[in-house]
C-alpha cells in the first residue's frame, strides 16, 4: 500500500512540473510572436484599398488645402508624430512584458527543473528504501530455507538410525560376543605369557639360591664327612679318602637338590597367588566396563595416549613431517599416526578420508551414528563433502555439556585437547558418524 501511494505520488509531482513547464513555454512563444508582428506591421507601410485615381484625387484635394491652410497640415503632421510615438511605447512596453515573461518562464523552469531534481532523489531513497526491503525479505527466506533443510536432514537423520535400528542392535550383539571371545583369548595368552616368564624369572631364581645353599650345605657336608673319615684313615691310606670325599659329594648333592625343589614349591606358589590376583582384578575391570560403558580396549587407549598434551603435539608434528612439511589439512595424517602407535598398522600413505575409511571398512571396524554413544577415544567423522566422503576426522576425548553439543576431541587442529561445536557452524562441519572396532 505504502509502495504504491510514492508511485502516486511521484506521478503528480511529475504532471504539475510538466504542465508549468509547456504553460510558460507557450506565454513566451505567444509574447514572442505577437512582438514580431506588431514590429512588422511599423516597420511595412500602410497599404491603401482606395483605387489609384480616387487616391490621385485625395492627394490633389490635400495639397490644395495644404497650400489654402498650412495651420491644418502642420497639424496633421504632428496628429502623425504623436501616433509613431505612441507605437514606439507600445513596442517598448511589449518588449518589456516580453523581457519579464522570458525571466518568469526562466525561474519557472529553473523551479521545475529543481523539482524534477527533488523528485528524482526522493525516487533513489524510495528505491533504496524498497530494495532494503526486499534484501532483507530475501535474507530471511534464506534463513527459514536453510532452518528447513537442517530441519530435513535431522529428520532424515533420525529416520535412517530409527531405520537401521535393528542392523546395528546385531552388529552391537555380534560386537560384544566378538570382544569378549577375543577378551578371553587376551587374558589367556597374557596369563601364559605371564606364567612363562615368571616360570623362567623363578627357575633363574631359585637356581641362584639352590647354588649358594648347595654350596654351602655341600661344604658343611664335606667338611662333616672329611672330619669323620679322617679319624679312620690310616697313614698311607689314600683310596679310603677318595672313597670318602665322594660319598660327601654324593650327599651334598641330594640334600642340595632337597632344598632347591623346597625353595621352588615356595616360589611357585607365591608367583601363582601375585598372577591370580592380576587375572581376577583385570576381570573386574572388563565387567565393569562393560557395564558402565561402550568402550573399546583400544578406545581407551587411545584416549589415554592423547590425555597427556605432549604426546599430542608430538603426533601433530609427526603428521607434518608426514605431509612433507605443510601444515594443513592434517586430520588422517594425525589420526593414522595415533593409531599406529596403539599397534593398528594403517598404512603410512593414507592421507585422505577416503583411502582411511577403506581401510577401516576392510579391517572389520563398523559405523555408528548415535552420537549418545560415543566414548573416549571413539575415531569421528564429519558430514561428507562434494565428492562423498567426510571433510574431517578427529578423536572423542568427552563431554563438555550435557546436550551433546561441545565435545573435548583431539585432532590436528589443536597441540592439546580442545572444544569443538558437534553441531554445523560457520568454522566447523557437523559430527555425523564414528567408527569403532
Amino acid at each position: 500500500m505504502k509502495r504504491r501511494t510514492r508511485t502516486e505520488m511521484r506521478k503528480k509531482r511529475k504532471m504539475r512540473t510538466r504542465i508549468v513547464v509547456i504553460t510558460a513555454l507557450t506565454a513566451v512563444v505567444g509574447l514572442s510572436t505577437s512582438a514580431w508582428a506588431i514590429a512588422s506591421k511599423a516597420k511595412e507601410p500602410v497599404k491603401s484599398e482606395v483605387p489609384l485615381s480616387s487616391q490621385k484625387k485625395v492627394r490633389e484635394v490635400t495639397l490644395t488645402a495644404s497650400v489654402a491652410n498650412p495651420t491644418s497640415t502642420k497639424a496633421t503632421i504632428s496628429k502623425k508624430q504623436l501616433i509613431s510615438k505612441e507605437k514606439i511605447d507600445e513596442l517598448v512596453i511589449e518588449k518589456a512584458k516580453k523581457e519579464k515573461l522570458a525571466k518568469q518562464a526562466e525561474v519557472l523552469a529553473k523551479q521545475a527543473e529543481e523539482q524534477e531534481e527533488v523528485a528524482r532523489l526522493e525516487k533513489i531513497s524510495v528505491d533504496k528504501a524498497e530494495k532494503g526491503e526486499a534484501d532483507k525479505a530475501k535474507a530471511r527466506k534464506l534463513a527459514q530455507v536453510s532452518a528447513n533443510k537442517a530441519k530435513q536432514e535431522e529428520i532424515d537423520r533420525i529416520a535412517a538410525e530409527r531405520a537401521d535400528a535393528p542392523k546395528q542392535a546385531r552388529i552391537a550383539e555380534n560386537y560384544k560376543i566378538a570382544k569378549a571371545s577375543f577378551d578371553k583369548a587376551e587374558e589367556v595368552k597374557a596369563a601364559n605369557l605371564a606364567k612363562t616368564e615368571l616360570d623362567k624369572l623363578a627357575k633363574v631364581e631359585a637356581d641362584r639360591i639352590a647354588k649358594v645353599k648347595t654350596d654351602s650345605i655341600a661344604k658343611v657336608k664335606t667338611d662333616e664327612i672329611a672330619k669323620k673319615a679322617e679319624g679312620n684313615i690310616t697313614k698311607g691310606d689314600s683310596t679310603t679318602k677318595e672313597k670318602a670325599d665322594k660319598i660327601a659329594k654324593i650327599e651334598a648333592d641330594r640334600i642340595a637338590k632337597i632344598e632347591v625343589d623346597r625353595l621352588n614349591k615356595i616360589e611357585a606358589d607365591r608367583l601363582a597367588k601375585k598372577e591370580a590376583a592380576r587375572l581376577a582384578k583385570i576381570e573386574a575391570d572388563r565387567i565393569a566396563a562393560e557395564k558402565g560403558t561402550n568402550q573399546t580396549a583400544l578406545e581407551a587407549r587411545i584416549a589415554n595416549y592423547l590425555n597427556s598434551s605432549t604426546n599430542v603435539t608430538n603426533v601433530l608434528n609427526r603428521a607434518v613431517a608426514l605431509h612433507g612439511g605443510n601444515t594443513s589439512n592434517n586430520c588422517v595424517y594425525f589420526s593414522s599416526e595415533v593409531m599406529r602407535r596403539m599397534g593398528v598398522h594403517v598404512p603410512l600413505g593414507t592421507c585422505n578420508t577416503r583411502q582411511y575409511l577403506s581401510y577401516l571398512n576392510a579391517n572389520g571396524w563398523e559405523s555408528n551414528w548415535n552420537i549418545k554413544k560415543l566414548t573416549p577415544g571413539s575415531i569421528c567423522f564429519t558430514t561428507n563433502d562434494g565428492g562423498g566422503y567426510p571433510t574431517h576426522t578427529f578423536v572423542f576425548m568427552g563431554w563438555a555439556n550435557s546436550n551433546y553439543t561441545l565435545a573435548y576431541v583431539a585432532d590436528n587442529q589443536g597441540s592439546e585437547v580442545h572444544v569443538r561445536d558437534m553441531r554445523a557452524t560457520y568454522s566447523t562441519d557437523k559430527f555425523a558418524y564414528f567408527m569403532h572396532n
